[in-house]
């Protein structure tokens, strides 16, 4: 959360930064400073474009619903605790980045990759964590035997018409919310009425899909929601119309947005936005730095859970989980360098969240790419250098990617 010291002075302030805010979201934002490298122009023009996310000269987010989020996390903070520190004191939150960048650059590719190594075995979960999950292996409610589901942040299904209260998805606490994500695995046929009956006790409003039904050959989720205009599936007595169906142009990637009617058995009805993210490949990046810049903004305003799902609910999920983390964090001017412990406390919330390394530099990439548009990258020939071996490294590790299956299927 946000601390501030004493009440009367944390409201000027509070004050003076809303009307800051308010001003400037109405007058025209220019960068101030732009990169001169091979993707430069065009890249810039998209940016500008889609991420209208932050100012230029502080990254506290444009919308008015996120500084109310801002303000009523620093009041609940300042009525627990009056001698907390005062905004006066905290870091702004330009240092912040530059601290952030700093780091980042010192790290550099492999100090990055290693630290992400080392977290495979400091962060790898007891048997006696995840003791529900285990109870639950011939019960069908696990998609994967090897993506465990942590017992201390669980959903619990309350009242559940079965008994059992368990469902493969955790809370993900950030500065803005201790429940901010539900980060689930994708439904199986075993589970769609869970999945919904999840989304009705938790009164979400927003679902992020960012898995295909199918990839390569393999089956990565259930069909959960009817994909036609005025179409109703029934699962056990909860209906889902959808109600609107659009493919999102001013997305640089393939995301489907759809307006979801949800009524339970009880009859009441609740309205769910689902945003289908269809191009992001599974153990892998996508793309756009700026897509997920995009879509977390259209979310952000959610004062329920947002539920986010890949297939497991853990690689594609933790990225948009620890890029948002840091957003928030900057927003309440916390400091937010050290990456791999902020995703070792994340993932005692949700085991295994980033699968992999290269999904973690894609993390530091994309959100290398905001601080860019926002005009707060001072050492330009360090980044060119960073960007230019972050390619490299990406290239490379798709390189062997192919050789490995070309081999596969040779040896097959």
């Amino acid at each position: 959360m946000c601390y501030g010291k004493r009440k009367e002075n944390a409201r000027r302030r509070r004050e003076m930064m809303m009307h800051k805010s308010e001003t400037e979201t109405n007058s025209n934002v220019t960068l101030s400073k732009t990169i001169k490298s091979k993707d430069t122009d065009k890249l810039w023009q998209r940016s500008v474009k889609h991420d209208s996310l932050y100012h230029s000269d502080i990254l506290i987010p444009k919308s008015r619903v996120i500084n109310e989020l801002i303000k009523n996390s620093r009041m609940k903070s300042e009525e627990e605790d009056e001698d907390t520190i005062s905004l006066a004191e905290e870091s702004s939150i330009g240092d912040l980045v530059d601290e952030w960048i700093d780091v980042m650059l010192s790290k550099g590719i492999k100090g990055l990759t290693d630290e992400f190594i080392a977290l495979y075995f400091s962060t790898k979960p007891s048997p006696n964590d995840y003791n529900i999950f285990l109870a639950n292996q011939n019960s069908g409610r696990n998609r994967y035997r090897n993506v465990v589901c942590l017992d201390n942040s669980r959903v619990k299904l309350n009242n559940h018409p079965s008994g059992n209260d368990y469902i493969h998805a955790n809370y993900v606490g950030t500065p803005f919310s201790e429940r901010r994500f539900i980060c689930t695995q994708a439904p199986l046929d075993s589970t769609i009425y869970d999945f919904w009956f999840m989304i009705i006790q938790e009164k979400v409003k927003y679902i992020i899909m960012l898995t295909n039904y199918t990839e390569k050959g393999c089956i990565k989720s259930t069909p959960y929601f009817p994909s036609e205009i005025n179409k109703i599936d029934n699962y056990n007595g909860i209906m889902v119309k959808c109600l609107t169906c659009e493919r999102r142009i001013d997305f640089e990637c393939e995301i489907w947005e759809r307006s979801l009617m949800i009524q339970s058995p009880d009859m009441k009805s609740t309205i769910v936005t689902h945003f289908h993210w269809t191009d992001w490949p599974d153990h892998d990046i996508p793309n756009s730095y700026s897509c997920p810049l995009h879509l977390l903004e259209m979310v952000r305003m959610s004062s329920s859970p947002i539920v986010l799902h890949c297939s497991a609910g853990i690689g594609r999920t933790g990225c948009l989980v620890l890029i948002e983390l840091v957003l928030e964090k900057l927003s309440c001017k916390q400091t937010c360098s050290s990456m791999n412990f902020m995703l070792a406390e994340l993932r005692k919330q949700r085991a295994k969240l980033i699968q992999n390394n290269i999904q973690y530099l894609y993390v530091h990439r994309a959100l290398l790419h905001c601080f860019t548009l926002a005009g707060r990258v001072k050492k330009m020939d360090e980044v060119r250098k960073f960007v230019k071996d972050y390619e490299q490294f990406i290239f490379d590790e798709s390189n062997a990617k192919k050789n490995f299956s070309n081999h596969s299927f040779q040896v097959l």
